[in-house]
């Protein structure tokens, strides 16, 4: 057994792929991430994501299944508005979207092994 930690504050912000079908056009408001993986096995991989102010992504989905956990800022789902505090389960598959924030945020995202 072990006790594995991430300093997600030491970890550098990476872009998004200029291939990602759900990636903002040049000039529109962003999204960075701070990737992070702890141990082995069933144990999830995850990224610290923050959107910008304005930023709006498409629908879209993801082969595995997701928890976003909103930790600042505003966010929607499509009509669904989230505050800081609220954990959404994506099965891998769904397509979800578009997302919005206004006032921009930040959210941790655990992908789940199926």
């Amino acid at each position: 057994m072990a006790v594995n930690i991430v300093d997600i504050e030491g970890l550098d912000w990476s872009s998004v792929d200029g291939t990602w079908a759900g990636r903002a056009p040049d000039g529109q408001p962003g999204v960075r991430f701070k990737p992070f993986t702890i141990g082995d096995g069933p144990v999830p991989r995850g990224q610290l994501v923050e959107y910008e102010v304005g930023h709006f992504e498409g629908a879209h989905s993801h082969g595995e299944d997701e928890i976003l956990f909103l930790l600042s800022g505003q966010l929607s789902i499509d009509e669904e508005q989230l505050s800081p505090g609220t954990l959404v389960y994506i099965e891998g598959g769904t397509v979800y979207g578009p997302l919005r924030s206004h006032e921009g945020c930040r959210f941790l995202r655990l992908h789940l092994a199926g």
